[in-house]
């Protein structure tokens, strides 16, 4: 159903006299705007699901919590880490009191809260809460459950930024393999477990092999998200580090320069991913033209 237009949603919910229901089509349409990249719209619309949900169902319900949550992904998708923790620890609060601490959303909330904490540098605290989320899944649900590479991934992460590569491979190559077989090759989630390889690889010097990989992960963002989505600039980057890595700076460059373009038209100019891709143009601009004059 989440692939109906935005405009499709939208005039749904006109239409609907259930304000349950019309919470519902809001969080479709956030979702469709989110998968855009459009997160100033997709924020809008799951503040305005939380507030049908609030007055219709309370401030303890699980739907409630479910808002929270899509609210705290869209301020971390924004680069706002704060407030994405005060939303997502709400989404928390409410399903360990109303489902129980081995409820499969405490995971997925204990996963998300997992991420703001590793985006804020926290690595050992990042590291607690997504092996609370694998414990829950592996407990509750089968072995190959989406959230369960989910987890797989996000310590995967949390091992590569340690600097202890082996364990980083092992555990996004446990991901890889379940979400190729449950979502198949060209999905989205799997090009970020091929980025995520093509990471350690370039950690451990292995430059052709990372540029595969992260080859892999752009071919499947362009192919499904389309030239103009974030994580296809994030992909840009990723080559353009390699790049840098192997010292073809002209390359890195070119690349570095596809990011930044679509970070600032679809991000803006203040988020971090756009302000971190134009301080490496920079360094390599500034070290080209200390070169150049040498």
């Amino acid at each position: 159903m989440a692939s109906l237009t935005v405009e499709t949603w939208q005039c749904a919910a006109e239409e609907m006299k259930d304000e349950l229901a019309v919470a519902e089509s809001y969080g479709y349409i956030a979702r469709t705007y989110y998968e855009q990249g459009k997160l100033d719209e997709a924020l809008d619309y799951n503040n305005k699901a939380l507030e049908t949900c609030l007055n219709k169902l309370g401030k303890d319900h699980p739907d409630v919590a479910t808002s929270y949550n899509n609210i705290g992904l869209g301020y971390m998708a924004q680069g706002k880490k704060d407030k994405a923790l005060k939303y997502l620890n709400k989404a928390l609060d409410i399903r360990l009191k109303i489902l129980g601490k081995d409820h499969h959303d405490v995971a997925t909330s204990y996963n998300n809260t997992g991420s703001v904490y590793y985006d804020q540098g926290k690595k050992d605290k990042a590291l607690e809460y997504y092996n609370k989320s694998l414990d829950i899944e592996l407990n509750k649900l089968c072995k190959d459950h989406h959230l369960v590479a989910t987890s797989y991934n996000n310590i995967g992460s949390v091992y590569l930024d340690q600097g202890k590569n082996d364990k980083a491979l092992k555990y996004f190559n446990k991901a890889l393999d379940i979400k190729v077989k449950k979502l198949g090759k060209d999905h989205p989630d799997v090009a970020t477990q091929y980025n995520n390889i093509g990471g350690v690889y370039k950690a451990q010097g292995k430059v052709n092999e990372a540029l595969e990989y992260c080859n892999k992960a752009l071919d499947i963002r362009l192919k499904r998200l389309g030239k103009n989505h974030p994580d296809v600039a994030s992909s840009y980057t990723n080559i353009g580090d390699v790049y840098k890595a192997q010292g073809k700076y002209d390359e890195a460059l070119k690349y570095y320069n596809k990011a930044f373009k679509i970070f600032k038209k679809r991000l803006g100019t203040k988020h971090y991913k756009t302000t971190n891709t134009l301080q490496a143009m920079i360094k390599i601009k500034k070290f080209l033209a200390r070169k150049k004059s040498a």
